[in-house]
């Protein structure tokens, strides 16, 4: 079964359902879509959710990045001994299951996962809750930290492990730049400008959905108001140089959805690559990211 499918288990007697998920990039819209929708209507749509797993999605995000960025490919002059001397080790490298960027089909699977990245810690639960009051109502103090600070129950390492993986995938981004470019008939686009108007429409439909989901009085995440997801996104997008014009303040109503819709661009290798200038990154690796607590601690 696809990611984002409704779905139900219905048993004539009394039992236990057992099931499971894994992520597959090529059905990483559909993932990042059903993360989209738990985010604005929480257990309106799910009876649980794994906070912790999507750590796995920061490391796919991790693997392309080494895969492609940094020369983990076995084509490459680095790897072409070590591949021919190690044959396991080189089908590692290889890699077949990772998605092949010159397909611009996978490239807009590409573009979700750094979407996903990118906006990490709008979409986390813990972003939205008071660390001094434990859940629950907040006090004027903390409404007063979260104003002037934007103070939550993200951990320090939280924060810090946000932000490189935003950096990972905004350096893939303009690593993909570098090296290729889009085009159709009588056409053509960079990388950027394209993932750009992709990010771009996934932010105004994931905050218009948070609007339409609050005028229906459907709850959603405890201490999540759309004032708060639209000061979230504005955090992250209206002071960086490469989102211009973006503005949450406009009409949003004709925002309702998150898929890519032109699928007429093929993705072509550029014959003489621009020089990548990407921010250097420190790999940072904290053993206690997957510590979440579980959600009813911070919520009741």
């Amino acid at each position: 079964m696809k990611p984002n499918t409704p779905h139900a288990v219905f048993t004539p007697e009394h039992s236990i359902a057992l099931g499971g998920h894994f992520y597959l990039f090529r059905n990483l819209q559909h993932t990042i879509f059903g993360i989209y929708h738990c985010f604005v209507v929480d257990n309106i749509i799910t009876n649980t959710e794994h906070p912790e797993a999507r750590v796995l999605l920061f490391r796919m995000m991790e693997y392309l990045y080494k895969f492609y960025v940094r020369g983990a490919d076995p084509k490459s002059k680095c790897f072409a001994f070590f591949y021919k001397c190690f044959a396991d080790v080189g089908l590692e490298n290889n890699a077949q299951h990772l998605p092949d960027v010159t397909h611009f089909r996978s490239l807009v699977d590409i573009f979700a996962l750094c979407n996903f990245c990118v906006l990490a810690n709008v979409l986390d639960f813990n972003t939205y809750q008071f660390p001094l009051s434990r859940g629950g109502k907040p006090s004027p103090h903390d409404i007063r930290l979260r104003t002037q600070y934007d103070y939550n129950a993200l951990t320090p390492v939280q924060r810090r492990y946000f932000t490189y993986i935003r950096g990972l995938a905004l350096n893939f981004i303009f690593w993909m730049d570098c090296n290729y470019t889009l085009v159709k008939p009588n056409s053509q686009r960079s990388i950027v400008e394209i993932w750009v108007v992709y990010l771009t429409q996934q932010a105004y439909s994931l905050l218009n959905y948070k609007r339409r989901a609050e005028e229906q009085s459907v709850r959603g995440i405890i201490n999540c108001k759309a004032a708060e997801v639209k000061r979230q996104l504005e955090y992250v997008l209206c002071e960086n140089a490469w989102v211009k014009g973006i503005d949450f303040d406009q009409d949003l109503t004709d925002y309702d959805c998150f898929s890519f819709e032109f699928y007429y661009w093929e993705v072509k290798k550029l014959t003489e690559p621009f020089a990548f200038n990407g921010k250097p990154l420190l790999p940072f690796h904290p053993v206690k990211t997957l510590s979440y607590p579980h959600r009813r601690e911070l919520t009741l």
